[in-house]
């Protein structure tokens, strides 16, 4: 594309160098290159997008912000301006009354005598710019342009004493932008705004587009304006944004449509895009949403009506809320996008609260790939929860245990354990339809500890236990002197401690002395936990076997000590340790033992 000269301002002298307002040359669109003279420049370059091209010499793309402010302010002695149409910017600079430019360039011309000089001695070069005009220093000044040049050198049709040459160089031509959204022959829906996008393909920054549209198969476009609207006439829309948005209902429903669109740079706007083709359509609906779950009942159906605008219906999928939400944005359930024209499923099992109501919401898709909005219904979940043990009481045994009666008949029933009067609880076990009564070990159970207990019924209804309210025990304290073994999952073993290795607190620690220094550096990482060793008695080959393959075949467990001796020979509760082997098992013999002690030893980690 060449260069072409847009419009042009002659030089004013302003003697006093104070602030002007310049104005921008009528004619002047966004996208055009402003080179300008502004000797004394205050702030020098003038203004935001102003660049330096040489000492009082500046250029700048005009954006439509710069013509919406129609001048900008500068203190300054004289001041002249050329705006070129399809420039990229300024180019190579001489100190001479010539300069070389590519094909379709153009240059720019300054000029400037000596002080009083006559104003002959400036000539009249061709493409002068109004009249030559003389500053506070009594220098004349002038400027000429030329545009549309072939490649070369170009030389002023005139030689002042002084000369400044500015090479214009042309805008390329952007290539045709790529289209992204729609897909192509993608149905959209018209019930909203049809945002279509594309990427703009040039070097720099789009300024503008155009998008035209027609149905398939018109010999005419139309063309979309800033406002979603179509219109008749050629419309060019400025700014960077690569997207457009047409009004909803603007367009005919299930008629193929295509569109293409042409993205400005520098001013210079590329090829039309390829054209590509989308079907407006109106969406499918969901007219009734049918929920049912029974009461007593967790699981349910769920049935709906569908209706497509266009084929067939060929998905759905299905979301649960609370009652209180009014969209499925954050649901309970979400269930994968399922194939097919089916109006009927299945009310999960999820956690209910008894009583409660909730919403069941549908979307469907149809052939094309537009999905209706989601429509819902409301449903209820309630229950009768089942009848609670009759009691709950601790025993002092060994271990402790929790004994539970009046648990109705065909009930499951789960027990939980506190140590700090019932503000915090854990889980002790739970039992399979027991029968009438229950009992749940408890060899972890602090020594000297005041424990109490509580347990629950459960009705297994969808294969959800409903719970029945806890009954709780009085305190018990528990005076069991032994030691055990309590694997995660439950089973335990009661052993006799025969020695406690040394425990160590896992720490990285590395001592250095640097030169000249006058002490250790000590550097320590955190505590990682705690390791250590056991020995453990046994009375019998047989219990020392059963008890190496009990610690051998297990990753992990809970270890419960015997209590130790305090202050006033008051025995304490030496707390719990899960740990691990950390190394291999041993067993032993001692030869000045009776046959009947045997030991049992391994190293442990904290885990």
């Amino acid at each position: 594309m060449a260069v072409s000269i847009r419009a042009s301002a002659a030089f004013v002298a302003n003697n006093s160098r104070g602030s002007v307002s310049i104005n921008w040359p009528a004619g002047t669109v966004a996208g055009d290159l402003a080179v300008a003279e502004i000797d004394w420049a205050n702030p020098s370059p003038p203004g935001p997008g102003w660049l330096t091209v040489a000492p009082n010499i500046f250029a700048k793309v005009v954006t439509a912000a710069d013509l919406s402010a129609g001048s900008f302010q500068v203190k300054t002695s004289l001041y002249g301006m050329v705006v070129f149409a399809g420039a990229a910017r300024a180019g190579r600079v001489t100190w001479q009354n010539g300069v070389r430019v590519s094909a379709g360039g153009a240059a720019v011309f300054f000029g400037w005598s000596d002080p009083y000089d006559n104003v002959s001695e400036m000539g009249a070069p061709a493409g002068q710019v109004g009249a030559p005009a003389k500053d506070f220093t009594n220098r004349w000044s002038s400027i000429a342009a030329r545009a549309g040049l072939t490649a070369g050198y170009v030389q002023s049709t005139a030689s002042p004493p002084h000369s400044l040459s500015v090479e214009i160089i042309a805008a390329a031509t952007p290539p045709a932008p790529l289209l992204s959204a729609p897909a192509a022959g993608e149905e959209v829906g018209r019930a909203n705004p049809i945002t279509l996008v594309w990427s703009h393909q040039g070097q720099g920054t789009q300024e503008g587009y155009r998008v035209s549209i027609r149905q398939v198969g018109a010999s005419v476009w139309s063309y979309l304006t800033s406002a979603g609207a179509l219109s008749a006439s050629l419309q060019t829309v400025a700014g960077s944004q690569q997207s457009a948005t047409i009004t909803a209902a603007t367009l005919t429903a299930g008629v193929a449509y295509e569109w293409q669109v042409a993205t400005q740079e520098n001013g210079t706007f590329s090829a039309y895009s390829e054209a590509r083709q989308f079907i407006p359509q109106n969406p499918p609906s969901v007219t009734s949403v049918t929920p049912s779950v029974t009461a007593g009942q967790l699981a349910g159906t769920l049935s709906w009506a569908a209706t497509a605008t266009a084929g067939s219906l060929v998905a759905w999928q299905v979301a649960i809320t609370t009652a209180s939400q009014s969209s499925p944005d954050s649901p309970m359930f979400l269930s994968p996008v399922t194939a097919g024209a089916s109006t009927t499923t299945g009310v999960p099992v999820l956690t209910w609260t008894n009583g409660a109501s909730y919403k069941a919401w549908v979307r469907v898709q149809q052939a094309g790939g537009l999905w209706s909005p989601w429509n819902s219904g409301t449903f209820t979940v309630s229950w009768t929860p089942p009848a609670a043990p009759t009691s709950v009481a601790g025993a002092n045994t060994r271990p402790m245990r929790a004994n539970v009666t009046g648990v109705p008949a065909g009930r499951d029933v789960a027990a939980q354990w506190s140590r700090d009067g019932g503000a915090t609880w854990t889980d002790l076990g739970y039992k399979i339809a027991p029968g009438t009564t229950a009992f749940f070990d408890h060899p972890l159970a602090p020594f000297n500890v005041p424990v109490i207990f509580r347990a629950r019924s459960l009705e297994i209804v969808n294969g959800v236990g409903l719970p029945s309210a806890w009954t709780v025990s009085a305190a018990v304290v528990s005076t069991d002197r032994g030691a055990y073994f309590v694997a995660d999952d439950g089973p335990w073993v009661a052993v006799t401690v025969a020695q406690v290795g040394p425990v160590e607190h896992v720490q990285g620690v590395q001592v250095s002395y640097g030169m000249g220094a006058d002490g250790a550096r000590v550097d320590r990482s955190p505590v990682q936990g705690k390791r250590g060793s056991l020995t453990l008695d046994v009375g019998t080959r047989e219990a020392s076997t059963a008890l190496t393959d009990w610690i051998t075949t297990r990753e992990a467990w809970t270890f419960r000590g015997h209590p130790e001796t305090g202050d006033n020979a008051t025995d304490r509760d030496t707390g719990t340790q899960r740990m691990s082997p950390a190394k291999s098992v041993t067993s032993e013999l001692p030869v000045q033992a009776l046959i009947e002690d045997r030991h049992i030893s391994f190293d442990w980690v904290e885990r």
